[in-house]
């Protein structure tokens, strides 16, 4: 999974240059923004660049989770997860 730089992140299997998924996550600046994952892989978790944490399903592009930490504006470039 990477953050594409422009509307989310990209899912891409290993070894493989076909996208899987794209998870949005609105974009207003042009930051490197860090996403992992959880749920033993089921799961993906992505930061943003106006106070947002989001929480994905592997198999769905809407979140399920928003979670808010800090402003509008405030930039979430590294996420962590605890099993």
């Amino acid at each position: 999974m990477i953050d594409n730089m422009s509307d989310g992140f990209d899912l891409y299997a290993a070894n493989r240059p076909a996208l899987i998924r794209s998870f949005p996550v609105r974009s207003t600046k042009k930051y490197i923004k860090g996403g992992v994952f959880t749920e033993g892989g089921r799961a993906v978790v992505c930061g943003s660049d106006h106070g947002k944490v989001y929480v994905f399903a592997i198999a769905d592009t809407k979140p399920k989770q928003e979670l808010v930490h800090g402003h509008c504006k405030q930039l979430i470039q590294t996420v962590s997860v605890r099993q």
